[in-house]
Parts: structure tokens; sequence; C-alpha cells
């Protein structure tokens, strides 16, 4: 079986933009699952202390209150920030600045071909690079894109491909095929962007590119 991503250079670019959604999407729920694990936890240890400890259940009491406020407000602060994703759009293009418009046009053909570790990436003169999957962490989905994520050492590389440009092979299939390759229980996870998201990204280009 053999995968085939084929599209312009300007569609890769726009699928990276919505990698930038899909992972802050993503990402915020996990945190948000995180922050109120921390929480439980807190509520946990203070009944303990009740339980156990006659003395100082006030201030027990009271400590856990504001653990549990700085973990929410710690969380729904991040969750602010980071829904602005002019800071992200800044750092894709700053690479991609000197982009002519017959740059733009290339055609860029990405394969994956079954039983190999490396994704093949191939411009209109050849082989261009490789995208080892053998470290694949995450692989979360859009309407619009796929965003394949691996460890790469202190940070992580994602990898962004629009579902529109599969040219070989089904969604379905390529889907199934992540699945083969994520570790232990992991899955494939597929999240909606909402257009409220979509608005904030259209309004940091604005931002970003206007004279």
């Amino acid at each position: 079986m053999k995968f085939v991503f084929e599209a312009k250079a300007s569609d890769f670019d726009l699928a990276a933009e919505q990698e930038i959604l899909l992972r802050h999407v993503a990402n915020r729920r996990r945190n948000w699952a995180r922050a109120a694990a921390l929480c439980v936890a807190a509520v946990v240890l203070c009944i303990l202390v009740v339980v156990f400890q006659s003395e100082g259940v006030t201030e027990a009491v009271q400590v856990t209150a504001l653990v549990i406020g700085v973990i929410l407000f710690q969380q729904g602060y991040m969750d602010f920030t980071s829904g602005n994703p002019k800071a992200y759009l800044k750092m894709l293009y700053r690479g991609r600045k000197d982009q002519t418009y017959a740059d733009l046009e290339k055609v860029l053909r990405i394969e994956i071909t079954e039983g190999s570790h490396a994704i093949e990436i191939f411009n209109e003169d050849g082989k261009a690079g490789e995208w080892d999957f053998q470290k694949l962490d995450r692989v979360t989905e859009s309407d619009r894109i796929f965003d394949l994520t691996r460890n790469g050492g202190r940070t992580k590389q994602h990898l962004a491909l629009p579902k529109d440009a599969l040219k070989e092979g089904t969604v379905d299939e390529f889907r199934n095929y992540m699945d083969k390759w994520l570790k232990g229980s992991k899955t494939v996870e597929h999240f909606e962007i909402s257009e409220r998201r979509q608005k904030q990204l259209m309004a940091a280009k604005y931002k970003l590119f206007k004279r």
C-alpha cells in the first residue's frame, strides 16, 4: 500500500496554519484534564488532612482552595494566551518571508510506502528530503488535515498533511495505517476546529501581513 499527498507549496502552508489551530485544541483538552487531576489530588489530600488531623483543619481547607485557584488560574491564563495564533504564525513564516509566487506554485509530493519508516518528500527537482516517523508520538486530525507529531529531542516536530491533497489511498486507510505506527493504546484523535478559532487565525494573519 502507498499513500501520496500532492499539492502546491501554498496548500501545504495553509495546512501548517491549520496545524496551529489543531495543536491548540488538542493540547487544550489534555492540559485541562491534567489541571482537573491536580485539583482532585489537592482535594483528596485535604480530606486526608482533615480526617487524620484534628487541628489546623481551617488552614488546610484554605491552602487547598488557594492551590486549586492557582492551578485553574494558571491553566486559564495559558489557555487564553496560547489561543492567539499570531506568535505561531510568525514562527511559521519567519523562514518563508522570501518565498516568491513561483515558489508557492511549485508542486510538492509526499509519499508514504507501507513497510518504510520514512516519509519521502519530493519537489519538481526530485527528492528533497525525508521525515522519519519511527518516533511517532501522536497523530491528530481535523476535517481538513492530519497532524503527525514525533519526538525530536527537546522539541516536538510536526508535519501537516492536507486531506484534499491525498491522491493515492483513502483517508480511512491512512488513518488506520497511522494507528499501526502509534505505540501502545494510542490512536488517531479527531478534533473539531470551531469557526471562532478560524476567525482568530484570519485576524492574526491580517495583523501579521498588513502593510
